[in-house]
């Protein structure tokens, strides 16, 4: 399976759900039946820890289509900064892949 690189914004205390598409070369979709997904937001690339973890749902399987959603509660006591994010998914026999990855800018609340 091919990284793809997405990147996007979110607001503090903001309710977003997100949308991947799992493929093996970057546009081939995959069946992620029987698939485990998770979402990890980090503060660098390098971070040995997330600052946020959310499970991803299947949404149409035989297309490789999972959502990760974030509810505004989640990113309350985040720092508005850029920060970076991958998606992971598991198959069924445990290999893990990173399926997608890329900065997220954190913006200051709305008012």
């Amino acid at each position: 399976m091919s990284a793809v690189n997405q990147h996007f914004h979110l607001d503090v205390g903001e309710d977003r759900t997100i949308s991947f598409t799992v493929t093996s070369d970057g546009t081939t979709a995959i069946n992620i039946t029987a698939y485990t997904i998770a979402w990890k937001l980090y503060t660098h690339p390098m971070a040995s820890s997330a600052a946020l973890t959310v499970a991803g749902v299947i949404t149409d399987a035989a297309n490789g289509v999972c959502t990760v959603t974030v509810a505004d509660t989640d990113t309350d006591s985040l720092e508005p900064r850029v920060y970076w994010h991958q998606l992971k998914v598991t198959d069924g026999s445990a290999n893990e892949s990173v399926v997608s990855r890329g900065n997220v800018t954190l913006k200051p609340a709305k008012t």
